[in-house]
């Protein structure tokens, strides 16, 4: 009889188990943003645009430096992206910055706290810009550099 009861209950959480495994796959497909498994790349570059290094918003500015630092990326999709940003139309940063020096190669990538004070490789490479000049200092967006790989035999 004892065997019996652990043997019911065993089951009843390995059924319960499997009910709340197909509610959460149910609900990640009818309702995916739920989870942030739909962004909406247009926000997105507007929130950069409008809070990347604006004073008030300096967890923002904070979190994509550190996004940037970690996957060696530059802006949302394209580091033109940085171009209409208050950032850079009201001179937030630096002068002579066409993007933030996270967007940059870094001497010092492999730090803990790269993000919070970055050294690039190339500070005047990296902020040329024309794209041949900048191309081999900066982090490039994801669809050149994918067609870069692909085009390789």
């Amino acid at each position: 009889m004892n065997t019996y009861c652990v043997l019911t209950i065993y089951f009843l959480i390995i059924l319960s188990l499997l009910v709340a495994e197909f509610g959460v796959c149910l609900m990640i497909t009818a309702w995916p943003q739920c989870l942030g498994l739909n962004l909406n790349e247009t926000a997105m570059v507007k929130a950069l645009q409008g809070s990347y290094g604006v004073p008030g918003h300096e967890q923002f500015t904070a979190a994509m430096d550190l996004a940037q630092t970690i996957f060696e990326c530059c802006a949302i999709n394209t580091s033109i992206n940085y171009d209409t940003s208050l950032w850079k139309l009201q001179s937030l940063g630096k002068k002579e910055l066409t993007v933030p020096l996270t967007c940059c190669k870094l001497e010092n990538r492999f730090e803990f706290s790269a993000y919070l004070d970055p050294t690039p490789v190339n500070m005047t490479l990296c902020q040329a810009l024309q794209t041949q000049d900048y191309e081999k200092s900066r982090h490039l967006d994801v669809g050149s550099s994918f067609n870069t790989t692909m085009d390789t035999p």
